[in-house]
């Protein structure tokens, strides 16, 4: 499996793909790991999760999801919803549609199109909890959190930051931890509640520091410098 993480709330996953990366990620082409690439730094605020793609035989299936990350990748949001969704018809694996619907509320998020976002990540999760797939869930909740966030609904958004984080602790996820309570940190930020931000992105920091993660310790000492400046210590 190939674990990817992008810390500032945001953490992307990457293992299956229709390629079988779990086995042999080779089989993943170049032009695909470039588009992932580029999506995750067009994707800041939410995440990039792709771990619920298995192998796949069906050539269908891998044409429209290759061809859907490529629009991805060139800012033709609306037309990768197009292509994700008839390869969403065609798949019956609860995990890969979770993961799917996850992608085309991305589509809508980078589109500032929010409530969109919203249903479709509220479909993503119904799904990953009937395939009992809790990382996927997990990540559908702090994307949810995050748009709440966006929108300003900041208790929301706490709600949904804080069980993506509960279910991180159960599974054992370090990086998704880090990333929950960044995301919290960022919230009491908005709110104005900077004893509590500075507390989660300690909490934050302490993680990213456990397991070497240099470039998401450099964003949270950002974080926790700005939040000082702001209290005017």
């Amino acid at each position: 499996m190939e674990l990817v993480g992008l810390i500032i709330g945001i953490i992307a996953l990457i293992s299956g793909l229709y390629f079988g990366i779990r086995s042999l990620r080779s089989k993943a082409p170049p032009e695909l790991q470039r588009d992932i690439e580029i999506i995750k730094t067009q994707l800041k605020q939410v995440t990039l999760y792709l771990d619920g793609l298995p192998e796949t035989k069906d050539k269908k299936k891998k044409a429209l999801f290759v061809k859907g990350m490529s629009l991805m990748a060139q800012y033709k949001y609306e037309e990768a919803v197009d292509s994700f969704r008839e390869c969403l018809a065609l798949e019956s694996d609860g995990s890969a549609k979770s993961a799917l619907l996850l992608l085309i509320g991305n589509c809508f998020y980078a589109r500032s199109k929010w409530d969109q976002a919203l249903s479709r990540w509220k479909e993503g999760l119904d799904a990953a909890k009937e395939a009992k797939d809790e990382r996927s869930e997990g990540v559908t909740l702090g994307n949810l959190g995050v748009v709440y966030q966006d929108k300003g609904e900041w208790d929301k958004a706490i709600e949904f930051h804080n069980k993506d984080l509960e279910i991180s602790k159960n599974i054992g996820d370090e990086p998704g931890m880090a990333k929950s309570y960044g995301n919290l940190g960022v919230v009491y930020r908005l709110k104005g509640d900077w004893k509590n931000a500075i507390k989660f992105h300690n909490e934050s920091l302490k993680i990213e520091e456990k397991i070497g993660d240099e470039s998401d310790i450099a964003k949270t000492f950002t974080n926790l410098g700005s939040l000082y400046l702001s209290k005017g210590d």
